[in-house]
C-alpha cells in the first residue's frame, strides 16, 4: 500500500493563498495613490509572499510524486510477491506490501550482523590457542599439543586467501600462528597435535538446508575450528565456473594437518601425528592469535555475502547469549534481538544466519529499519558491496548513474531476489531502500529491473529543484 496522499494539502494550500495573496500586494501596489511626497523605495526582487519563497513546500511533493510514479513501475514489472520500501532521511517516501513476509536470500545477513555487533560487540575478537598441559621445556612439549578452535571464521593459510577474486582479503593468519609457536621457543612436540572444535557443537550445516547446497559448497562444514573455510582443495583463481572445493571430512583433524604443515616449515616437529579431542582443563596457552574486530568480520561477510562466516556468527551468538553453541540456539537470539531492538514485524523470524534457509521470513520494512537505524555512517553501512567497484556488486550497475552511489547487499536463490541498502542521490539526499522479490526464476531482466531502480533512486528529487523555486537574489 502506497502512502497516503493527505499530507500535500497543507504545503499546496499554502502556495496557492501565497499566489492570491501576492497578486493582491502587487494590484494593491498599483491601484493606489499614496499621499504626500513619493518616497523611492527599493523593493525586494522576490515579494514577501512569493510561491519562490515556499520552495521546500514545493519541490518535496512533486519530487515524491516522481519517485513514486517510477518505482511503482518497477513493482509493476516485478512479481506478484514483492515489497519494496524508501525513505529519504528516515522520511517514508514509498511502500508497497511493506509488512509482507518474503524469502530475503541473503538480504538475511543484514539482520545476522546486527545481532552480532549489537550482542558480541563490534571490537570482539575471536582467539584461536596453542594449549600443552605443561609449558615446553628445552624447547620441547613432553605431550600433546592442542590447537584449540576459538569460532574465527577468517582463519586460513597464504595460498588460500589468495586465490579470491576480490582483494584484499580480511582474514586471520594461521601462518602467524606457526611464527608465534616458533618465537615461543618450541623445537618439538613429543606427543600429537590435537585439534580441539569444542567451542561449538558439531552439526555442520543449518538443518534447513536442502542437500544440494552442501553438494553445492555454498559453505564448508562448520567447526569452531575452521582452517581455510574447511575445504582440503580450491581452484587456483576464483572464478565463475571453476573447479569446485573439496570439503574436509573431519574440519578439526583437517586443520590440525595443515598447522602441523607450518610447524614443519618453521623447524618445529610433531612426533605424534594428529587426532581430534578437547583439550584438558588448566592446560596452558604457549601461542594464539586474534581474528580481526567483529567490525571487520562483519564487514568481510556483508560485503562478500559469505555463508560460512554468518553460520559461525550464529553459533556464536548462541553459545554467548543463547545457552548453547548451535544453531538453533542462535538464530532464537537473532530473532529475539530484533524485538528487542523494535525493528521485528509480524511473521518475520531467523531460520539460518546466511539467509540461505527459505525458513527465513523478512519484511521490507523490517530491512529498512534495521538499515536507518544503524545509519548511513554506522558499521553496517560501510560494511555493504559498493556498485560496480566491490564485494558482491563489482560486476553490477557498471553503466548506472548509481555506480559508486549505491551501497547494498545483495541476495539470490533459484527464486528470490533482493537488495537493501543505501543511495547517496547526485542533488544530496541519503535514500535508504529494501527491495524483496519471490516467486520468479531469477534471470537478467530482474537484475536489470533493479538497476533501473537503482537510476531512479540516484536521480531523487525529479521535478523541480530547489534552486529553482528558491526565492531571487537581490541584485
Amino acid at each position: 500500500m502506497q502512502p497516503r496522499q493527505r499530507r500535500f494539502v497543507i504545503p499546496t494550500a499554502f502556495a496557492v493563498l501565497a499566489l492570491v495573496l501576492g497578486w493582491a500586494s502587487v494590484r494593491a501596489g498599483a491601484d493606489a495613490s499614496p499621499p504626500g511626497p513619493r518616497v523611492e523605495v527599493e523593493r525586494p526582487t522576490t515579494p514577501v509572499l512569493s510561491p519562490r519563497r515556499v520552495a521546500a513546500y514545493l519541490a518535496a511533493p512533486i519530487a515524491d510524486a516522481e519517485l513514486r510514479a517510477r518505482l511503482g513501475a518497477v513493482v509493476a514489472a516485478s512479481p506478484g510477491a514483492t515489497c519494496l520500501t524508501v525513505s529519504v532521511g528516515g522520511r517514508l517516501v514509498y511502500e508497497h506490501n511493506p509488512d509482507l513476509p518474503l524469502v530475503p536470500a541473503s538480504t538475511q545477513k543484514l539482520v545476522t550482523a546486527t545481532a552480532a555487533l549489537t550482542q558480541l560487540g563490534e571490537a570482539t575478537r575471536l582467539r584461536t590457542r596453542v594449549l600443552a598441559a605443561a609449558p615446553p621445556d628445552a624447547g620441547a612439549v613432553a605431550g600433546d599439543l592442542w590447537l584449540v578452535g576459538g569460532g574465527d571464521p577468517l582463519l586460513a593459510t597464504r595460498d588460500y586467501v589468495g586465490h579470491f577474486a576480490n582483494q584484499p582479503q580480511v582474514h586471520t593468519s594461521l601462518e602467524a600462528l606457526a611464527d608465534v609457536v616458533k618465537a615461543a621457543g618450541v623445537t618439538r612436540v613429543q606427543g600429537r597435535l590435537v585439534g580441539d572444535e569444542s567451542r561449538f557443537d558439531a552439526d555442520r550445516y543449518p538443518d534447513p538446508w536442502p542437500q544440494r547446497y552442501i553438494d553445492q559448497n555454498q559453505s564448508g562444514p562448520l567447526s569452531a575450528l575452521s582452517v581455510n573455510d574447511a575445504f582440503t582443495t580450491w581452484p587456483a583463481k576464483q572464478a565463475e565456473g571453476a573447479e569446485e572445493e573439496t570439503a574436509a571430512a573431519d574440519p578439526p583433524r583437517y586443520a590440525a594437518e595443515v598447522f602441523r604443515r607450518l610447524l614443519g616449515e618453521r623447524g618445529v616437529t610433531v612426533a605424534g601425528g594428529v587426532a581430534t579431542g578437547r583439550a584438558p582443563g588448566g592446560a596452558a596457552e604457549v601461542a594464539g592469535v586474534d581474528s580481526p574486530p567483529m567490525r571487520e568480520i562483519v564487514r568481510q561477510m556483508v560485503a562478500e555475502s559469505d555463508n560460512q562466516t554468518a553460520e559461525l556468527l550464529v553459533k556464536e551468538l548462541g553459545r554467548v547469549k543463547g545457552g548453547a553453541p548451535t544453531t538453533a540456539a542462535g538464530v532464537k537470539v537473532v530473532t529475539a534481538t530484533m524485538g528487542r531492538l523494535g525493528l521485528a514485524r509480524d511473521g518475520t523470524r531467523a531460520a539460518d544466519g546466511s539467509g540461505l534457509a527459505e525458513d527465513n521470513a523478512a519484511s521490507c520494512r523490517l530491512l529498512l529499519r534495521v538499515l536507518d537505524r544503524s545509519g548511513r555512517a554506522s558499521v553496517l553501512a560501510r560494511s555493504l558491496a559498493v556498485a560496480g567497484k566491490s564485494g558482491t556488486l563489482v560486476e553490477r550497475f557498471a553503466e548506472s548513474a548509481a555506480k559508486g552511489r549505491l551501497r547494498a547487499k545483495t541476495g539470490t536463490l533459484n527464486t528470490v531476489t533482493s537488495l537493501a541498502g543505501f543511495v547517496d542521490a547526485l542533488q544530496g539526499p541519503v535514500l535508504t531502500f529494501a527491495y524483496v522479490a519471490n516467486g520468479r526464476t531469477v534471470n537478467d531482466d530482474l537484475l536489470e529491473l533493479q538497476e533501473a531502480m537503482g537510476d531512479d533512486l540516484v536521480t531523487y528529487p525529479q521535478g523541480p529543484s530547489l534552486a529553482a523555486l528558491g526565492p531571487k537574489p537581490v541584485r
